[in-house]
Formats: structure tokens, C-alpha cells, sequence
């Protein structure tokens, strides 16, 4: 799953959008992708070296970073908007490629086959209701 989730982090941002399920909010999916709390297990079993797992938490401090706006968590369409031209995401597609490079893993389409989405309100519901709610 670390692979896929880099791999995700990496796309490019029509490859994010068709790879997620419809009802996500993008951003945020791809954000929360990436969990980094098995790196120290993964180094100590040795299945990463020292120099791979310094590289994955420099990616976890630099998604740090993001400013994340309010104006995002109201309107959908910006926040993807600034997911596909932003500069912090193309940085993080960027830093993420690297990662993927030094895993010794090349960029391929991600697949998330086994994750389980739980549909929130979606982005056409104006009224801020999920379709499930009417």
C-alpha cells in the first residue's frame, strides 16, 4: 500500500481525479493516502534503509507544509483547482516521484484495490446533503 499511495501522490492530477472514487473530496484523499506511522517498523525490520526512511518522513514534514485554506473546505471546485496548479502539489508530485525512485519503484497508475471509501457529502450536493440523504 506505501507504494500505491506514493504513486498517487505522484500523478498527475487527471490520473488522481479517475483513480479515486467520485463522491471523495480529490485533495483530501490524496492527502490522506499516504500514512507514515509504519515507517520506523519498516527500517527496524529492514525492509527500508536508513537513507529510504529519512526520505519518507521528509516527505511527511514537507506535506506539512500545505496551507490549507479555508475557502477550500467550502468550495470544492477551488480546492481542486489549486490540487491540479498549485505549486506545493507539483512539489509534492515532484518530492513523491523521488521517493518512489529511491524505493527502487517506478511510476505506474496506482491501484487502490482493498481500500474501502466511505461516501461523505459529495461535491454536486449544493445543499450540502449526500445523494443517500434524499
Amino acid at each position: 500500500m506505501l507504494v500505491d499511495a506514493l504513486r498517487l501522490l505522484a500523478a498527475p492530477f487527471a490520473v488522481q481525479v479517475s483513480t479515486l472514487p467520485h463522491f471523495v473530496h480529490v485533495p483530501d484523499e490524496i492527502l490522506n493516502s499516504i500514512q507514515f506511522g509504519w515507517v520506523s517498523q519498516l527500517q527496524q525490520s529492514q525492509m527500508i534503509s536508513q537513507e529510504q526512511a529519512s526520505a519518507l518522513w521528509a516527505l511527511e514534514a514537507f506535506m506539512s507544509t500545505l496551507d490549507w485554506k479555508d475557502e477550500w473546505n467550502e468550495d470544492y471546485e477551488l480546492a481542486l483547482e489549486a490540487c491540479r496548479t498549485d505549486a506545493w502539489w507539483a512539489e509534492l508530485r515532484s518530492r513523491a516521484m523521488d521517493v518512489l525512485g529511491l524505493l527502487g519503484e517506478d511510476w505506474s497508475r496506482p491501484t487502490l484495490d482493498g481500500v474501502i471509501y466511505v461516501r461523505g457529502p459529495t461535491p454536486d450536493a449544493a445543499d450540502g446533503h449526500d445523494s443517500t440523504d434524499r
